[in-house]
């Protein structure tokens, strides 16, 4: 049975150059709204988009049931270091911060330390995007317990390795990161698609992502969050099932038993208990 995340679905980034869209993201019904600071700002607007993004953060997102996020730039590079510092003048603060390009767990170190100085602890969310991240992924992602989940940088990555960059192409790093997400007992989220008028190919990619085991998707746009959200979301036959896979579980004392020809063993109950208790309320 596939695991549901509650609150890491969906990922909007907006530019923090952007403020008249600012309303729109904390509107979108996203689970986590992110102000970026890194890829969506040119390098001559670096200083001015950090001061705009202090106005993204409202303080009220666990009202709207979404966490406010802010994506710095590299913390290896300056842009990132003066991105952390200016978190001491951030009132309010992000609930979370999200970290590009990371490759060593060494970088999720430095992070918290400079925020602990200021007594500020965020969890925390990091991109895997280049070779050498991947291949530390699982280290990196249990560096910290702060650490809420990882997400896939397909863009990066594809140009970094040369490949091409639709899903098929990159299962292999897919399926690497969501195993070292997993190993951590982290979530995990997908690159978006890039072209926001495409629902055919969001809707058919998030399905394959949750398929795999990736428990959200990035989006680039607000009317992408709510296709994202309903694939990532479980449908009425798949709470009926658990509903059916813990009576027969009950039924046989917690011993092995079948649910319409199929074996099911505790790990199958472990997964069913945990999603009727999230969303055994909410679909009748």
């Amino acid at each position: 049975m596939m695991k549901f995340s509650a609150n890491n679905r969906s990922m909007l980034f907006t530019p923090a150059t952007s403020e008249a869209k600012f309303a729109a993201a904390h509107g979108s019904g996203a689970d986590i709204a992110v102000v970026d600071l890194e890829d969506a700002v040119a390098e001559a607007h670096k200083d001015s988009a950090r001061e705009r993004s202090r106005r993204f953060f409202t303080g009220k997102g666990a009202e709207r049931g979404q966490a406010e996020a802010l994506r710095i730039n590299p913390i290896t590079t300056v842009y990132g270091l003066l991105d952390l510092l200016a978190l001491r003048h951030f009132d309010p603060k992000p609930d979370l911060i999200v970290l590009p390009k990371v490759e060593e767990p060494r970088e999720i170190e430095i992070v918290e330390s400079v925020l602990s100085s200021v007594s500020y602890a965020p969890d925390i969310v990091v991109i895997v995007e280049t070779p050498k991240g991947l291949d530390r992924a699982a280290r990196i992602a249990r560096s910290s317990s702060r650490m809420r989940a990882l997400v896939f940088g397909a863009a990066d990555y594809s140009f970094a390795i040369g490949a091409r960059r639709d899903w098929a192409s990159l299962y292999a790093a897919r399926a690497r990161v969501v195993n070292s997400a997993y190993r951590a007992g982290i979530d995990c989220l997908d690159a978006p698609v890039f072209d926001y008028h495409d629902t055919e190919t969001l809707a058919s990619e998030s399905v394959l992502d949750r398929d795999m085991g990736f428990s959200g998707k990035v989006a680039v746009h607000p009317r992408q969050v709510p296709v994202i959200n309903e694939r990532f979301s479980p449908d009425r036959e798949t709470i009926e099932l658990a509903r059916q896979i813990v009576a027969a579980s009950e039924a046989n004392s917690g011993n092995a038993t079948s649910v319409d020809g199929m074996m099911i063993g505790r790990p199958f109950v472990v997964a069913a208990t945990a999603l009727l208790r999230r969303y055994g309320s909410e679909v009748g």
